[in-house]
């Protein structure tokens, strides 16, 4: 199983290598936001990453059984489409299991693919001055996402790898 955990400095902006824009801040991102209004930015991110790399991105795709947050699809040399799909949640959404065994899983069998991402979007920082959600903590998250998507694939046959993006408010170097 292979885990991702990925740390945004909020306070610094964010230019991932390759980017050709300015910064992009996840700072507006509030407690009670549904992970949609976080949807522009990672589309934003998501184009410049991939741009002539011959990797479209689709965003909100409707499969028949609700809407995708994003899906990526790529032509193989030998002639075949590959799709990835993914689906992103924030940590303190209430429905995280549902979102990836039901929500992802019933995404890609729409959608005729076998690979998928569970991005959780993490905003808790250590001292819950910001954030009081989730009550746990990103260990305890990590070992109930992989949990989860190990089940997941057994069950189904498909290849899930969560993903954990800490965009947690850091506290300043220079206090």
């Amino acid at each position: 199983m292979t885990f991702s955990v990925i740390t945004w400095s909020i306070g610094a902006g964010l230019k991932p290598s390759g980017m050709k824009s300015g910064r992009i801040s996840l700072a507006n991102a509030s407690q009670k936001s549904p992970s949609t209004n976080i949807q522009p930015t990672l589309d934003v991110l998501f184009l410049e990453a991939f741009e002539g790399r011959g990797v479209r991105v689709s965003r909100e795709t409707g499969e028949g059984v609700g809407s995708l947050d994003f899906c990526f699809s790529h032509n193989l040399p030998d002639g075949k489409l590959l799709k990835v799909n993914l689906e992103v949640k924030l940590a303190h959404h209430k429905r995280i299991e549902h979102g990836l065994r039901r929500q992802l899983v019933g995404y890609l069998k729409a959608n005729r693919s076998r690979h998928g991402v569970f991005l959780v979007l993490w905003f808790k920082d250590e001292k819950g001055l910001h954030f009081k959600q989730p009550a746990g903590t990103k260990t305890e998250l990590l070992h109930f996402l992989q949990t989860a998507s190990e089940d997941a694939m057994n069950e189904e046959g498909m290849s899930i790898t969560p993903v954990l993006i800490d965009a947690s408010i850091k506290e300043s170097a220079s206090i």
